[in-house]
């Protein structure tokens, strides 16, 4: 059994960069930066536009999906890192008793638990081990949930920033009797 348990490793405590909402769509991109990501590779555009077929993408819906992924990953990291700090402040050679103020009861006396020596260090290496693992597959998951939210929300961003950054070329209009130029202007400017 010694051979299945994997090294022992170091929980992290999780936390939200985007608490329960996202951020507003306003064509930001959000690259990923930190130990693991390395260098942000800048983003290079096709040599001739691609040929697809029309479809319809809605920024707000991506911003709502993402504020409701991070809401249920609000309440999951919360619970981690609670279940993360129990099993911490627990980690002991005393797996099988529920409150360490019964050692001694179990024993037939009252006895102080950092007086006592481990029966089986080997087992309490392993369990350790084991649940420190289970720890971090869970803070993986959810960092990979992070992850998503993240390219979900750039995908979103590239929208609205194509959205912004289109421009319509200059048309000619037809008045009675006249011919001008109608240049691209913002609702509201004349």
């Amino acid at each position: 059994m010694a051979d299945d348990v994997p090294p022992d490793v170091t929980p992290p405590t999780l936390g939200q960069t985007w608490e329960l909402f996202g951020p507003p769509m306003d064509g930001t991109l959000h690259l990923p930066s930190g130990p693991r990501f390395g260098h942000a590779v800048p983003p290079r555009g096709p040599k001739e536009p691609p040929v697809v077929p029309n479809y319809v993408v809605s920024p707000g819906s991506i911003e709502g999906a993402t504020s409701q992924i991070l809401n249920r990953t609000h309440e999951v990291t919360e619970s981690y890192n609670s279940l993360k700090d129990y099993i911490s402040s627990t980690k002991s050679w005393i797996y099988s008793v529920p409150d360490d103020h019964t050692i001694g009861e179990q024993w037939g006396s009252k006895v102080n638990p950092q007086h006592l020596e481990d029966p089986h260090p080997d087992w309490t290496q392993q369990m350790s081990a084991v649940s420190d693992n289970v720890l971090l597959q869970v803070a993986d998951a959810v960092e990979m949930t992070g992850e998503f939210v993240r390219a979900l929300n750039n995908a979103g961003q590239f929208y609205t920033r194509a959205d912004k950054d289109s421009d319509l070329p200059t048309l000619p209009v037809h008045l009675e009797g006249h011919s001008s130029r109608m240049e691209n202007q913002t609702p509201g400017q004349s």
